[in-house]
């Protein structure tokens, strides 16, 4: 009886500790982004990183800031090389806060750098914002952002560097999301100032 008595306690305690296991094991897998799956580490060169200062079309749609190259005759465009494919900047979106955890944290602000090649295979690269320095890339289109009105498109008035909007350590994580798509997600945030955020954050 003894025996018995003590076996079904220990079933007891090891069907609760499972239970318990699984409630904190769920809770983790939504604190952390997808792209913490699938991946590979990658350390990316300026031979694969083709970006060139351009000139962007400002405009906003829910909260998102998207920058679109203006297209110009004999204009070198930005590219990524990556895979053998060639892949054109199409557009630049902001966001805020970051729309992707990395690491279990959340960052005040994203960047994503959409790239598509000829064949509709698509790149993003994501590189994140936290306060700091002042990002003078960014400076023009943030005062634009403060002053801009519903169904505003803004041409900027000086060219931005794309470059500047990565780290420049240029250590990252590929992530797969699909066989025609791919992230790249930079490890090391670069900055905006807190004027340049508040500029950002204050259009309704």
């Amino acid at each position: 009886m003894k025996i018995r008595y003590f076996l079904g306690i220990l079933v007891i305690i090891v069907v609760i500790f499972i239970l318990v296991f699984n409630v904190q094991q769920s809770k983790t897998d939504k604190n952390v982004s997808n792209h913490q799956y699938d991946t590979k580490r990658v350390k990316l060169t300026r031979d694969v990183l083709k970006f060139q200062p351009d000139f962007f079309e400002v405009s906003e749609s829910k909260g998102i800031f998207s920058l679109t190259p203006i297209k110009a005759a004999h204009k070198k465009e930005s590219e990524v090389y990556y895979k053998k494919q060639s892949y054109k900047l199409k557009q630049i979106q902001l966001f805020f806060p970051s729309k992707e955890l990395v690491k279990g944290k959340k960052y005040p602000g994203e960047i994503r750098l959409q790239h598509e090649t000829k064949s509709g295979n698509e790149l993003t690269i994501v590189s994140h914002l936290e306060i700091g320095k002042e990002n003078f890339a960014l400076s023009e289109t943030s005062e634009i952002a403060k002053k801009m009105k519903k169904n505003d498109e803004v041409k900027v008035q000086e060219p931005i560097s794309t470059l500047a909007l990565i780290n420049q350590d240029y250590q990252a994580v590929q992530y797969k999301q699909s066989n025609k798509h791919l992230y790249i997600i930079f490890d090391k945030p670069i900055t905006l100032s807190k004027k340049e955020f508040d500029n950002f954050k204050s259009y309704k």
